[in-house]
């Protein structure tokens, strides 16, 4: 997820909203993801566009799906 609207490209309003939960115990609603280019070889799908959360989060079993690799570890 990512609080920076301008991190995102290809930004688009979702159909149904989520609510996401944040650490201070409150919900807040995503209305909007978009795609996050990480490095040239490298750009998320489907990332969150949550503007009340002062952090940006990386998903490791939804980045290692995209990838199609495991991450192990010990």
């Amino acid at each position: 997820m990512s609080f920076d609207a301008s991190a995102l490209h290809d930004l688009q309003t979702l159909n149904n909203p989520v609510l996401v939960s944040l650490p201070n115990g409150y919900k807040v609603q995503v209305t909007h993801c978009g795609k996050l280019r990480v490095k040239d070889s490298l750009t998320l799908d489907h990332v969150p566009l949550v503007p009340h959360f002062k952090f940006n989060l990386l998903s490791v079993k939804r980045l290692a799906c995209q990838l199609h690799c495991n991450v192990v570890f010990s």
